[in-house]
Parts: C-alpha cells; structure tokens; sequence
C-alpha cells in the first residue's frame, strides 16, 4: 500500500508479469540481472496512494530511482506458505520473544530466536 503516489518520478515499480511462474533463474543464454531485464517484457506500475497491490512474491520485480525530494514509503504485508522458504526471517532477541504475548509468539513462531549474548 503507497503512502504516497508512486510515479514515474516518485519511483514506480518494475515488475515482470508471469516470472512467478518460471523456475529459472535466468532466460536461456541471458548471464545475468541487467540482461535478463532487457530481454524479458515488463511494466512500470504506477500506483495512487491509498491503494492495494496484491503481487506473488516469487514474481520478479524492482523499485525504480526517485528522482524527487518526497521519501516513497509504503506499507508491506507479507503472507507466505510454510513451504515457501521465505528469506526475510526476522532475528528476534530472547528477551524480547520472552516479553512477547503468547498470540504474538505463535504468529512470529518461525523466526530465529536469538540470544543477546556472544
């Protein structure tokens, strides 16, 4: 959800529409990133604040420069299946988890618990 319009300006994102459903890394014969994003058709995506975007997250995309002085924030929501192996864990310290509501320990249960100490 943008906080603010995301625009060509502002920074649209980048995305490459049926790329969830490829389990290559890289078309044939493309070496990497820069290649495979001129070679494979995408759109800017151009967003009013307020609204909702709902995306696979295995779908390829990117944030483009901002080229103004207003900071593009938006809010993210991330679901995901167990056996999606998600990357963006989150470290949560033991006295912080200790702190933490049974409820919320169960909707966080698949996070690292860390411990302060060396």
């Amino acid at each position: 959800m943008p906080l603010v319009d995301f625009t060509v300006e502002t920074g649209a994102t980048q995305v490459w529409p049926g790329t969830h459903l490829d389990n290559r890394s890289y078309p044939d014969g493309v070496n990497n990133y820069d290649e495979w994003a001129a070679a494979t058709p995408s759109a800017l995506t151009t967003i009013p604040v307020g609204s909702l975007v709902l995306r696979d997250m295995r779908m390829w995309h990117r944030g483009m420069p901002n080229r103004t002085e207003t900071i593009r924030t938006m809010l993210a929501v991330v679901y995901n299946r167990l056996f999606y192996d998600f990357k963006r864990k989150l470290d949560i310290p033991g006295p912080v988890w200790q702190q933490m509501s049974k409820e919320a320990q169960e909707v966080f249960r698949y996070n690292s618990i860390i411990s302060s100490g060396a």
